[in-house]
């Protein structure tokens, strides 16, 4: 038969496996909450990094045209880049007609040998829209085919490729600045009325 003094020693056992394994549990459990408490700061460190990545992207899609007296709105330079399939582009301001005044000869020699060429016009009443030229533009009374060449209209969030057909997309001269038959620039537009012809007006996509 078990002595009493075996029966202490088989329940004092017991009584070590249990405390050990309840000490095992507490371990498990410290270490689930340590790590559960760790995937939150880091699900956390990863929404702030998301925001602040956000707001760095916002500052530098400003960025681009923070020399605009035209484009400030972010909706309007997204809308741009987009046209140009969201490619990285740098900007630097050319030609400021409040700066430079409204002489084409002006613009012609500070646009002169560079390209491309992003030219943004925005009327009196408001009205937003413009030219894209791949090509430097010059003022020697010539057209030049540009098949790269697009105009476009922010209000209308429209954009119109050039006509590879056509072997008239881009003319200057010292009484005008014309793309296609659709936009006319004159000289000393900002005195005078300037030609906006039916593709910035409405959709027509075959003029230019």
């Amino acid at each position: 038969m078990t002595s009493i003094i075996e029966y202490i020693n088989l329940l004092n056992n017991k009584i070590d496996e249990l405390e050990k394994k309840v000490n095992d549990l507490c371990i498990f459990k410290e270490e689930y909450l340590k790590r559960k408490e760790e995937k939150q700061k880091l699900k956390s460190k990863d929404k702030k990094d998301k925001v602040n990545e956000k707001e760095k992207k916002k500052k530098e899609i400003i960025n681009i045209f923070k020399e605009s007296d035209i484009i400030k709105n972010e909706d309007e330079i997204n809308l741009i880049l987009n046209w140009f399939d969201n490619k990285e582009i740098k900007t630097n301001l050319l030609f400021n007609s409040k700066k430079d005044g409204d002489l084409l000869s002006t613009l012609y020699k500070k646009v002169k040998d560079k390209s491309p060429l992003l030219i943004i016009i925005k009327t009196s009443k408001g009205y937003k829209f413009g030219g894209y030229s791949s090509l430097p533009i010059v003022g020697d009374n010539k057209w030049y085919v540009d098949n790269n060449s697009f105009i476009f209209s922010l209000d209308m969030k429209q954009k119109y490729n050039a006509n590879n057909k056509s072997t008239n997309h881009i003319l200057g001269n010292g009484d005008l600045l014309q793309f296609g038959n659709d936009i006319r620039i004159y000289d000393k537009a900002t005195s005078q009325e300037s030609k906006i012809g039916r593709a910035v007006q409405q959709e027509c996509r075959d003029r230019y």
